[in-house]
C-alpha cells in the first residue's frame, strides 16, 4: 500500500523515547489500528515504524511481484512450437 502523510499516536509518550514511532504506510496493521481522532501529523522525532520501513522498502524496490500503479507491462508474446 502507498505512503501516506506520516502521523504518530498520541500514546506514543507513555512510552520508552525508543521505543516510540511514527507511520507512514497505509498498509500498516498497527497504524490501522489507531484512530483518527488519535493521531497527531508529523514524526515528532520519532523513528520509523519498522512495519511501515519494511512495507516501504518492498513498495520501492518492486518485490510484490505486482506492477506499481501507473508502471507500463509490456505486452508477452505467445511463441507457439514450430512443427514443420
Amino acid at each position: 500500500m502507498p505512503e501516506i502523510p506520516e502521523f504518530f499516536a498520541l500514546n506514543e509518550i507513555t512510552k520508552p523515547r525508543e521505543k516510540r514511532v511514527y507511520h507512514n504506510n497505509s498498509g500498516c496493521p498497527a497504524g490501522k489500528g489507531i484512530r483518527v481522532k488519535e493521531r497527531r501529523a508529523g514524526t515528532c522525532g520519532y523513528g520509523i515504524c519498522e512495519d511501515c520501513r519494511e512495507r516501504n522498502e518492498q513498495e520501492s524496490s518492486g518485490s510484490s511481484g505486482q506492477p506499481r500503479l501507473g508502471t507500463r507491462v509490456p505486452k508477452r508474446r505467445l511463441t507457439l512450437p514450430h512443427f514443420g
